[in-house]
């Protein structure tokens, strides 16, 4: 009888490796392996906080007469977690000057196909006249907010 090669044997163990793999992982919770975060319910205050204001309002925003920032983003986006304290503060620095509305994704899928957001965060900035002034994508300073703003027309 002819004795099986080292190739064989390593077949063997990693397809064993591969199922044990996979009996620890199956019995392990979603958070420990990596899985996105669950969505938990936020308040709407705390969601927005002072100022900021949801997607629901970016229409009423855009008749406004007043220049808006929208950021679309979603709640599991780091990027976009990590801009919400800025649009937080921008929000109450412009309060009466500019409205700033954070758009979740998750709950206004349709605005993304109307403003073709393919990435996240997307800010949107509109002049007075509910025109897009300005679009860009990815993490804003405070400071080029401000600049921003101030090219579509709005005075802090």
């Amino acid at each position: 009888m002819r004795k099986p090669n080292r190739a064989v044997y390593l077949v063997i163990i990693a397809i064993v490796a591969v199922l044990a793999a996979k009996q620890y992982v199956s019995q392990r919770p979603a958070k420990e392996i990596g899985a996105p975060p669950q969505k938990t319910p936020v308040k709407e205050m705390d969601k927005y906080g002072e100022g900021l204001l949801p997607g629901s309002k970016l229409n009423e925003c855009l008749k406004s007469n007043l220049p808006t920032l929208a950021e679309f983003g979603l709640g599991t986006c780091k990027v976009c977690i990590k801009m919400q304290p800025i649009l937080q503060q921008t929000a109450k620095d412009y309060a009466g000057k500019a409205n700033i509305v954070s758009v979740d994704l998750d709950e206004y899928a349709d605005l993304a196909k109307t403003y073709r957001i393919s990435l996240m965060p997307t800010q949107i900035f509109f002049d007075a006249k509910g025109k897009i002034a300005n679009k860009h994508v990815g993490y804003l300073s405070a400071e080029d907010i401000e600049i921003e703003l101030a090219d579509a027309g709005a005075k802090k």
